[in-house]
């Protein structure tokens, strides 16, 4: 009879974890039902939310290449006048640019004239970001 006892613990054992097994799997059923039926809709509503949190990320990139772009052209400005002009190197050159401190000399008549500085037309905030009235009173933050 040994042999039946130690099938029949066998089988209780086997028996106790089908239990356990069929005890994880309502568990997982339960569980797959809240977050089908609680979870996802409360996830899906936060996304719908945040749509506009992302279309105004979209916006501000969009912003910000544009502010580059910009910048970029103020940039090689700067570098085309500071070539024309060339930059002062010392203190010495910037005081003496002065004309207090500077001897009188005559003009070099090959000296090149001085383009006229054109500013380029550029972005304005107010055309893309509303003044802090405007959305105090639309409810924007």
């Amino acid at each position: 009879m040994s042999v039946r006892n130690h099938l029949d613990e066998k089988i209780e054992e086997l028996l106790t974890r089908l239990d356990e097994f069929c005890a994880v799997v309502d568990i997982i059923r339960t569980d797959s039902s809240l977050a089908l039926n609680r979870s996802l809709p409360e996830v899906h509503a936060k996304s719908k939310e945040l749509e506009s949190v992302f279309q105004k990320v979209d916006d501000l990139e969009k912003f910000v290449s544009l502010v580059k772009k910009d910048v970029m052209v103020i940039e090689e400005q700067v570098n085309t006048a500071e070539k024309d002009l060339g930059t002062l190197t010392s203190v010495k050159n910037l005081i003496m640019s002065f004309p207090l401190f500077s001897q009188k000399r005559t003009r070099n008549p090959a000296h090149k004239p001085l383009r006229r500085y054109v500013p380029p037309e550029i972005f304005r905030t107010e055309d893309y970001i509303a003044p802090e009235e405007q959305r105090d009173q639309s409810g924007e933050g």
